[in-house]
């Protein structure tokens, strides 16, 4: 083929990624589980309902985000959220710090994926306040279970004040729903309530990646598999073109990722910043603001690792990496 036909071909990292609202995760009925996502690079469940220090019985790499145990409920806890990544997945997948208490943070490849579960007793200036806490660099996926409800931008029946405070969120962030141009109308939630069917579209797929750079991408929703949850199974698959987070994102998760921007060519070019801007009270406020608004869930992570130091030491880059994000965002 033809050298710039075999550099795009080389360009292109395949991703699946598969998400489901266990409503509560049985240890014994993982293995099944897993069976249905053997293909996908990472499952992420949601309401997992498990406290620490409890492990599922996989071979799958486990990351965590506990729940809140529930007293007298025999470790039972609410909400919680897990990422397995299957023995097979090529990419490297690593644990980034939780921005705040309902979100699990991974990097996979080159991408910051974070699954969410928001529960319906948040009220919508929790929620939003939430939502701006996740840094939002070039890369990224949030995914989870929303609680939102968006009507007919979503192919839903109904909408809800959260629904309409979370689509003004996306939007106000250049984000997209992916559910709405690849599952529209296709319920990832139903059950039975007073003896009636009831059905909503609430575990999504959000991005700000342009959708030229997700080659192939489409959505499956396990309609007709329970797999013991009112909330279906859905796996998101896309082939990313890594040419527009520039040189150095292939490989072992890059680390030019979020820093580098594409001239077109697939060269990787300098970002230019007016930095005299900060001579101007408030853009400097603004920005250190923000700034430290990122940094914290990393400060938080660095001074675990300093008074708790864990076995094996933290991948440096990868810190860089954060550090970097936060800078550029």
């Amino acid at each position: 083929p033809p050298l710039s036909l075999q550099s795009s071909m080389s360009a292109l990292q395949p991703y699946t990624i598969s998400l489901w609202n266990a409503n509560g995760l049985r240890m014994t009925t993982i293995q099944d589980s897993l069976s249905y996502v053997s293909s996908s690079h990472i499952l992420f469940i949601t309401e997992t309902w498990l406290t620490s220090p409890m492990l599922l019985p996989t071979n799958w790499a486990q990351y965590h985000l506990y729940g809140t145990k529930i007293p007298n409920a025999n470790n039972r806890g609410k909400g919680g959220i897990v990422a397995l990544v299957n023995p097979s997945c090529p990419l490297q997948v690593t644990l980034l710090p939780s921005p705040n208490a309902h979100t699990l943070s991974i990097k996979v490849g080159v991408l910051r994926v974070h699954c969410v579960y928001l529960p319906p007793s948040l009220k919508n200036a929790q929620v939003v306040e939430l939502l701006e806490s996740i840094p939002l660099g070039l890369n990224t996926i949030i995914c989870g279970d929303f609680n939102s409800r968006l009507g007919g931008y979503l192919g839903d029946y109904a909408s809800n004040s959260r629904g309409r405070t979370f689509l003004t969120w996306v939007l106000d962030n250049q984000m997209s729903i992916m559910n709405s141009s690849l599952a529209l109308g296709i319920p990832t939630f139903s059950g039975y309530r007073r003896g009636k069917v009831v059905s909503s579209v609430i575990d999504l797929f959000v991005t700000n990646l342009a959708a030229s750079s997700m080659l192939g991408s489409y959505i499956h929703v396990e309609s007709e598999l329970s797999l013991g949850s009112d909330h279906r199974l859905l796996t998101l698959s896309f082939e990313l073109d890594t040419r527009v987070f520039g040189s150095g994102a292939l490989g072992s998760g890059g680390n030019g990722a979020g820093v580098g921007v594409s001239n077109g060519a697939g060269v990787s070019v300098r970002r230019l910043w007016n930095l005299s801007r900060l001579g101007e009270k408030d853009v400097l406020e603004k920005y250190r603001s923000t700034f430290g608004s990122l940094v914290a869930p990393l400060q938080d992570s660095l001074s675990d690792l300093v008074s708790s130091p864990p076995s094996s030491r933290p991948e440096i880059d990868d810190l860089n990496d954060q550090l970097l994000e936060c800078v550029y965002s």
